[in-house]
């Protein structure tokens, strides 16, 4: 066997599948090659991975087509949980009332009694390839199988490269683009948040059923198959529900109306001469709060949620406090806090979206806006949208101290986990209660798994946590020159090695913590002034109910209609035309597809799921059904929206 290159197919590959598809840069100059791409006497290629092993046992093309055959004869498909009414019902703002509920409800009642769960209709989403080989099993599967999107995983780049070599990508996604289909390709690490990250496409509701191929093994495909199978609520986390996104509207304007708060109109600052301390509510923070105390006076504390109530009880007042959370109590609670503590001093570093009581309660009030809600768009305001300060509050204080500048960063209390599922918070973290709440004694989160722990061993943690800590690493990452400790007896956090708390010393330092932060904020917008126009409220609520009447018109026209498909694909062409006018919304009114985008993304999986197991190929009756659940759905949609924003209209015009 010869070693084979064709430059020119490769340049013309590399060229075609940087400008036209997703997730595919040009990063092959220092890719360094261990293995050949070779040819025999037959024209046979393979890869040769060294002393004389092969990466095929019988050439690429010959292998690859009995490896398809086999796997056509019982195709590896995946498959993911029904979000359920009970568990929707339970989430903050939502009641048995809400539209979503009912649907899943009606959905359960009405049609789980058609279904087949030993069979899946032959439609399967995406087409997931792990393994990107010399690609003649990538032509075999889009001939045979029927999607929408096809993922092409590797992390590999000399694999890619030598594929680039002997493979017509642009003849093959013309192919593609023909059939309406899509292609994106996922390399390198963090493969799993970059896979979570494709997944949550346009295309999302069709993930149930999609097609698994692996076309070889290794350690990392391995691993994130793993992952996929023990992390399923990545996937199918929610992208943000209607109430939700209402209330956040009314907090934006409450908040925008108050005159006299700073906006973060940039991520990056100028360097700051002090350390911050970040400081979390996680079990760890009440063992070792004392080291905060002993190095208080010379570095910035940050606290989030009720480590301030730790902090407060051992005579430690923030410079900084952050908030993210959207609810009323929160409000009430910061102020009977700042009834019995000094506040003058401290600053408040919040999302935009907080109950307008926090704001009174502190010395001065920095917003930033986070991404992928309506609200941040509805404002038409200059700032940066980010989502580094998601999903929990630590997230937030790490990005505050991240983004004030401070390149000594120290964490506390920063566990996204637990030793013991008993001890999931700071036992002070029943004091950031109202007597008319529950306290916090039993865990919010699910703790399905363990992760390595930051001073050895294990602690346990859940796809809530671990959303926390993996956002957290990229945080970190994010920022140039970062010096990360983490204190925290919590999950390990690559970017911020261990530091016991008994070993941090913090040198003093001629300035102090207000000049510190009121140097970070010389480069924030300052607003004298309150805005907010309520015609632009109004003119919010008509696009909303002009998108969603374009629905109910897909719907029942759909209805009507005497083709004799198959019941997935009937409904599935109806999925289709919502998701174009959802994307179409996405362009044209950002702010109203925020409201949806979460619930209409749940609607039309779970009406896909079930179409997709019924029982026989066409079923008038179910088509009915789901048609008759989904128009309703939709008209409640129309009545929530337009009621709650004519209601904050209403309301703000005394605030104009």
């Amino acid at each position: 066997m010869r070693a084979y290159q064709n430059e020119k197919m490769f340049n013309n590959n590399v060229q075609y599948l940087s400008k036209n598809v997703e997730g595919f840069t040009n990063e092959f100059d220092s890719t360094i090659l261990n293995t050949r791409l070779v040819i025999d006497e037959n024209k046979a290629f393979d890869i040769d991975l060294g002393g004389g092993k092969l990466l095929y046992s019988n050439g690429a093309e010959k292998s690859s087509k009995k490896q398809v055959e086999n796997y056509l004869d019982s195709p590896n498909r995946y498959f993911i949980p029904l979000h359920d009414p009970e568990t929707r019902a339970s989430w903050y703002q939502v009641d048995e009332n809400s539209p979503l509920v009912t649907f899943l409800l009606n959905m359960r009642e009405r049609v789980s009694s058609f279904q087949n769960p030993t069979t899946y209709a032959p439609f399967g989403g995406f087409l997931f390839v792990f393994g990107i080989g010399l690609g003649f099993h990538i032509e075999l599967l889009i001939e045979k199988l029927n999607f929408k999107k096809l993922f092409i995983i590797e992390p590999h780049d000399e694999l890619i490269f030598h594929n680039l070599h002997i493979m017509d990508w642009q003849k093959l996604n013309r192919k593609l683009i023909d059939g309406k289909r899509e292609l994106c390709f996922i390399r390198g690490e963090p493969l799993f948040e970059k896979f979570v990250s494709a997944v949550h496409s346009k295309n999302f509701p069709f993930l149930d059923g999609s097609y698994i191929y692996f076309h070889y093994e290794m350690p990392e495909l391995s691993q994130l198959r793993e992952k996929l199978l023990k992390r399923t609520p990545f996937l199918i986390g929610s992208e943000g529900w209607l109430e939700d996104q209402l209330l956040m509207i009314q907090n934006c304007i409450k908040n925008v109306t108050k005159p006299g708060f700073f906006l973060q109109s940039n991520l990056s600052n100028t360097r700051r001469s002090l350390p911050a301390i970040v400081v979390g509510a996680g079990p760890s923070l009440d063992k070792n709060i004392a080291a905060i105390k002993r190095c208080r006076d010379n570095a910035v504390v940050i606290s989030s949620s009720s480590s301030l109530c730790a902090l407060l009880a051992n005579n430690i007042t923030p410079d900084i406090h952050c908030a993210l959370e959207n609810g009323n109590n929160l409000g009430l609670v910061l102020e009977d806090l700042s009834k019995k503590y000094d506040f003058s001093e401290t600053t408040l570093f919040a999302s935009l979206s907080v109950n307008r009581r926090l704001s009174a309660c502190f010395k001065r009030t920095v917003y930033f806006l986070r991404r992928n809600v309506a609200a941040s768009h509805f404002l038409f305001i200059d700032g940066v949208q980010t989502e580094l300060a998601e999903p929990l509050t630590g997230n937030t204080a790490l990005l505050c101290a991240l983004s004030f500048g401070f390149k000594e960063i120290y964490l506390f209390g920063l566990d996204f986990g637990a030793r013991s599922p008993k001890f999931h918070h700071t036992k002070h973290s029943e004091d950031f209660t109202r007597n008319d709440e529950s306290p916090i004694r039993d865990t919010p989160y699910k703790f399905e798994t363990s992760v390595r722990a930051n001073f050895g061993g294990k602690v346990m943690n859940g796809w809530v946590l671990e959303f926390s800590r993996l956002r957290a690493n990229v945080a970190i990452g994010s920022f140039e020159g970062v010096k990360a400790r983490n204190c925290s007896d919590g999950a390990y956090l690559p970017a911020a090695p261990p530091l016991a708390h008994q070993s941090l010393k913090i040198d003093p330092s001629e300035t102090t913590q207000q000049k510190e932060i009121e140097a970070a904020l010389s480069s924030y917008t300052f607003f004298e002034k309150g805005l907010f126009e309520k015609q632009k409220l109004l003119d919010l609520d008509q696009n909303c109910q002009m998108f969603l009447q374009t629905c109910l018109s897909i719907i029942s026209g759909h209805k009507t209609c005497s083709e004799k498909k198959t019941t997935q694909s009937f409904i599935v062409s109806i999925c289709e035309l919502i998701i174009d006018e959802l994307t179409l919304l996405a362009k044209q009114n950002p702010a109203a597809y925020f409201i949806f985008r979460g619930d209409i993304q749940t609607v039309l999986s779970t009406a896909y799921h079930y179409a997709s197991t019924t029982k026989p190929n066409f079923n008038e009756k179910v088509i009915t059904e789901i048609c008759d659940i989904l128009s309703k759905c939709f008209e409640e949609f129309r009545e929530l929206v337009d009621s709650k924003l004519k209601l904050i209209a209403q309301h703000s015009e005394g605030h104009n």
